[in-house]
C-alpha cells in the first residue's frame, strides 16, 4: 500500500511548543542535585505508566488518526536531576494508506521544583529511536524503519501516597525521518516510587 509522502514543513504550532517546553527545561526549573530533593542517587525506582493525545496538527495528522499513546517508564534520582528510560507506542490508523505501529524507546533527564504542598514542577530532555512499522507495506524491506526521535516534557507531579503520584504533562516529539514526524502530546498517569534493590545501588554506583 502506498505511503503517502509528508510534507518537511513544521506548523508555527509546533515549532512555538518545542520552544516554549525548552525554555522551561532549561531555565525555569531549578535543576538541584538529587541530595538537595531528599533523595540519594540512584535510591529508588519510580515506575509509571501514562495515558496521552496527539493534538498536534501537521501533514501527518491530516492523513493518520493516531490512537492514544502508552508510555511505560522506569526512573531513578541521579548526581543531578532524575534520569528516565521510556518506551512510548503508539498506533496511527488511515482508511486509505497503510497503518502505522511506532515505539519511541528512549532515555532522557530531568528535573523538579516544589510548588505548593505536594505539587511539583517538572521538566526533562529525551533522546532514542522511534521504530515504525507499516503494516500494509507490501515491499518486505521497507515494512519497518528506525530512526533518531528527541522530546522535550513539562508537566506537573502530586504525590497522592507516600510513594504514589499523579502525573500531568504535555510534550513535543519530533522524528529525524526522511520526512519529519512531530507529536503534540498530552497526558496522564501514575507514578509508583520503591526503594531500589541492593545489588543495583551497587551496580550502578
Amino acid at each position: 500500500m502506498e505511503r503517502k509522502r509528508v510534507s518537511h514543513t513544521t506548523p508555527r504550532s509546533l515549532a512555538l511548543v518545542a520552544i516554549t517546553l525548552s525554555f522551561v527545561t532549561l531555565t525555569v526549573i531549578p535543576f538541584g542535585n538529587a541530595a538537595a530533593q531528599g533523595r540519594e542517587p540512584f535510591s529508588t525506582v519510580g515506575i509509571s505508566i501514562s495515558i496521552s493525545q496527539d493534538f498536534a496538527s501537521s501533514d501527518f495528522q491530516r492523513s493518520w488518526d493516531t490512537t492514544p499513546a502508552i508510555d511505560v517508564s522506569a526512573a531513578m534520582p541521579f548526581y543531578f536531576g532524575e534520569i528516565r528510560a521510556s518506551v512510548r507506542a503508539i498506533h496511527a490508523h488511515s482508511s486509505e494508506l497503510t497503518d502505522i505501529n511506532s515505539a519511541f524507546v528512549n532515555v532522557g533527564w530531568g528535573g523538579s521544583m516544589q510548588v505548593a504542598g505536594p505539587v511539583r514542577a517538572q521538566a526533562s530532555l529525551a533522546a532514542g529511536s522511534m521504530y515504525m512499522s507499516f503494516v500494509d507495506e507490501p515491499v518486505s524491506f521497507r515494512r519497518s524503519e528506525s530512526e533518531l526521535a528527541v522530546g522535550v516534557r513539562a508537566g506537573l507531579s502530586a504525590a497522592v501516597h507516600s510513594n504514589m503520584q499523579v502525573l500531568l504533562w504535555t510534550e513535543w516529539q519530533h522524528a529525524f525521518t526522511s520526512t519529519p514526524v512531530d507529536f503534540v502530546l498530552a497526558g496522564v498517569g501514575f507514578q509508583y516510587d520503591f526503594p531500589a534493590p541492593g545489588w543495583l545501588r551497587r551496580f550502578l554506583n
